[in-house]
């Protein structure tokens, strides 16, 4: 989607990632751990890599597996760490969604990557 149209843009997937270690699944919740700090890592290393190039690089966050990460509470508490994260970023951008509308989802995100929002 977004990567086949942008040069050298990341494609990190997260779930690929924890993929990769082996037996992941004998302790999940490490290897979610495991998981997160590797996507970061790397998503950090190529925004990195951008900003030595002038480029104003886009800040994400990998969230854990609900399941195994704390289910629906942790979730929640996950979301309020959030709002309290945008209230302190002024130029925060929020993208409201509906349930199904993947693509309409993607069209929004990308008016705001490309600044057309």
């Amino acid at each position: 989607m977004y990567v086949d149209g942008h040069a050298l843009a990341l494609n990190l997937d997260i779930d690929r990632i924890r993929g990769l270690l082996g037996r992941w699944q004998d302790d999940a919740t490490e290897a979610g751990r495991l998981t997160r700090a590797l996507g970061l890592a790397a998503a950090r290393s190529c925004f990195e890599a951008r900003t030595d190039r002038g480029e104003d690089p886009a800040h994400t966050e990998a969230g854990a597996l609900v399941g195994s990460g704390g289910g629906r509470t942790e979730l929640a508490a996950m979301y309020d760490r959030l709002l309290h994260v945008q209230a302190r970023r002024p130029s925060t951008q929020v993208v409201q969604t509906r349930a199904g509308s993947v693509a309409d989802a993607y069209a929004a995100v990308l008016a705001v990557v490309d600044g057309t929002a």
